[in-house]
């Protein structure tokens, strides 16, 4: 006989459903031990490897019942006065291998004040984690001020951090210097001031990301082409600084240029002030040092020795556009193909600008 197949596989990962204090208690006192209740069995190890506790202490002895239940010792008090915070990082596990993602956390405090907001996620100077940065969270009104730096992955949290309501400003700086002061001229900086609200519904953000840049590095922009024959020619690749929008014109469907009206071609012919490349066959190719901005993608195969486009007799392609570059960013675009020859029919029939 087969085993019987059993009911739905658990995906619900465990999590607190009570503590002794229990969350957000005031005046217990100085403590050195706690209880943690959870919905379900847990995976004991897991759990002991990802406890944390701010301020840091150092845990003596865990004793379990069952394994929803955890009294917890510590070899010294938490200290009197003070907001306390216990929590779990994620990726601890209940007894089914359910890996909890969120943050399992429990504030009280041993005095009269519960400092429960906490600010967290990540920052990387140009996409990447930085040694150099620096990170600062503060009361734009000059109530206070923290700051720390983050860890190895570009990862920080403030914690213990008052829940009031009110806007608060999160900034970086990139230390180009090596001063840790930031320096407008030399160090680059992102800040976040339009967003950021701890109130009682929402006392952690703890998804925060900030990318610091240099806002003038130049980006590249990276695609590849086929043609369907094999006339001569050397290809010309350039990006265009603007949208190729014109007064009572603007592009019609489709990408071959060929299909335009004359306002438009004479505009394309006349917008070369953008970066150029040069190719002598089909196939893959990278633009590099594009300035940060809107740009569009236009390549014709040039068959005299001007390198200036003649709609009459060379064929062409406009990517869609505009492409936006964001500062050191590399833009990825699919391959594209040209046709086999330039549509005479479609030059002669361009549409009539002065029809309504």
């Amino acid at each position: 006989m087969e085993a019987p197949p059993g009911g739905p596989a658990d995906e619900t990962p465990a999590e607190f459903v009570g503590a002794m204090p229990p969350e957000g208690t005031l005046n217990t006192g100085p403590l050195d031990t706690l209880q943690l209740i959870f919905s379900e069995a847990v995976d004991r190890p897991s759990v002991l490897k990802a406890l944390r506790s701010e301020p840091p202490r150092l845990l003596r002895r865990a004793r379990w019942s069952g394994d929803t239940l955890v009294t917890l010792e510590f070899w010294d008090p938490f200290p009197a006065d003070s907001s306390i915070c216990l929590f779990l990082e994620p990726g601890w596990m209940d007894r089914h291998g359910v890996i909890q993602q969120d943050w399992q956390i429990l504030d009280f405090s041993t005095g009269s004040r519960l400092l429960r907001g906490w600010v967290g996620g990540n920052v990387e100077f140009k996409r990447r984690p930085s040694e150099n940065l620096h990170i600062f969270l503060e009361d734009p009104e000059g109530a206070w001020q923290r700051s720390i730096r983050p860890d190895r992955q570009g990862k920080f949290t403030f914690r213990h951090l008052p829940v009031e309501s009110k806007l608060i400003r999160l900034w970086a700086f990139e230390d180009v210097d090596g001063d840790s002061l930031f320096d407008p001229v030399q160090d680059f900086a992102d800040t976040l001031s339009d967003s950021l609200i701890l109130n009682d519904e929402l006392p952690r953000m703890l998804s925060v990301a900030l990318n610091v840049i240099d806002p003038d590095e130049p980006g590249k922009i990276k695609s590849g082409f086929t043609t369907t024959d094999s006339l001569p020619g050397l290809f010309v690749i350039r990006l265009l600084t603007d949208s190729l929008r014109v007064e009572g014109d603007s592009i019609p469907p489709g990408h071959f240029p060929s299909e335009w009206s004359d306002s438009l071609r004479d505009l394309l012919v006349g917008s070369w002030d953008g970066p150029e490349l040069l190719r002598k066959r089909e196939g893959e190719f990278t633009v590099t040092s594009v300035p940060p901005g809107p740009w569009a993608l236009f390549i014709h195969r040039e068959t005299g020795d001007d390198s200036i486009w003649d709609p009459l007799s060379e064929a062409s392609y406009l990517e869609p556009g505009p492409i936006w570059v964001l500062p050191g960013e590399e833009i990825p675009l699919r391959e594209f193909m040209f046709p086999e020859e330039v549509d005479s029919a479609a030059l002669g029939n361009a549409p009539d600008e002065s029809a309504p």
